[in-house]
């Protein structure tokens, strides 16, 4: 069910916002220009995405624990390396620049009415920590990841890893709501 909250107030919505364009920063696609880490990066990428197509095969001809582990790490493994390689393989666009689409690979969505702001994905640090815990799954769910621990106890180690403590994240929404 789609609720009115996130439409515009034009579309009989309650969201007062206008959408406005911001030009390009002078510099902001320099990474996105920069040939020889832009080719490095579409080499480890395709050697991320052979390496999860490998696993997923393995996986899927067994019925093993073990298999299913290493191909979630694969994925784990290639969307850190594609968060990583986002500023060299997409330019910015009008979604950067607003703050939607955030350089830890989290997406925002930020509403005057409400609908309260919405934060998405699982951020790049975060991730990276997990991995070098040998955690192979993170699995996201709407404004929070899919981490084991509470979302007071991730937000927590979020701010921990890179010392933000004005990170943002909207309370979980119960079942019962």
């Amino acid at each position: 069910m789609l609720s009115l909250t996130h439409d515009l107030t034009g579309l009989s919505g309650d969201e007062d916002w206008v959408f406005g364009y911001t030009d390009v920063a002078e510099g902001e696609n320099a990474r996105f220009k920069d040939l020889k880490v832009k080719t490095e990066w579409q080499g480890k990428r395709a050697v991320l995405r052979e390496h999860f197509e490998e696993k997923t095969r393995a996986w899927t001809c067994s019925n093993g624990e073990e298999a299913e582990m290493e191909r979630e790490r694969s994925i784990l493994e290639y969307r850190a390396a594609s968060i990583e390689a986002d500023p060299y393989l997409r330019p910015r666009s009008v979604y950067h620049r607003h703050g939607n689409f955030r350089e830890d690979g989290t997406v925002a969505w930020h509403y005057q009415s409400a609908a309260r702001s919405q934060n998405f994905g699982v951020p790049l640090p975060l991730m990276k920590q997990k991995l070098a815990e040998g955690i192979n799954v993170i699995r996201e769910v709407d404004g929070t990841s899919g981490y084991t621990g509470s979302p007071v106890s991730m937000m927590g180690e979020i701010k921990a890893l890179n010392g933000s403590p004005e990170i943002d994240m909207p309370a979980p929404v119960s079942a019962a709501a």
